[in-house]
């Protein structure tokens, strides 16, 4: 999925290391993310915009998610599953 991990972690004046150690993952898989060979998992691409201050849906095309015929529905559902539980969390 494309995103903007890395130019919201530049503009946070992180490093891969620092980002990575934030997450407690590898450097490796910070870097993964940035190039789209995977994505994070829903509760870190959470933890992710909480740690780089950038709200989820710019970080993500989320829209572009949920719209997308190839995301499976179970797959719609936990991501919005993930984000209420994330809110209500907050609030």
């Amino acid at each position: 999925m494309k995103n903007t991990i890395r130019a919201a972690r530049k503009a946070r004046k992180l490093t891969h290391e620092e980002l990575a150690k934030a997450m407690k993952v590898s450097t490796v898989t910070v870097w993964n993310w940035e190039n789209g060979v995977t994505d994070p998992t829903i509760s870190s691409a959470i933890e992710l915009s909480c740690i780089l201050k950038t709200p989820i849906y710019e970080l993500f095309d989320m829209q572009k998610c949920l719209f997308n015929r190839k995301v499976t529905d179970a797959r719609k559902k936990d991501i919005m599953d993930a984000l209420h539980d994330y809110w209500v969390s907050r609030s």
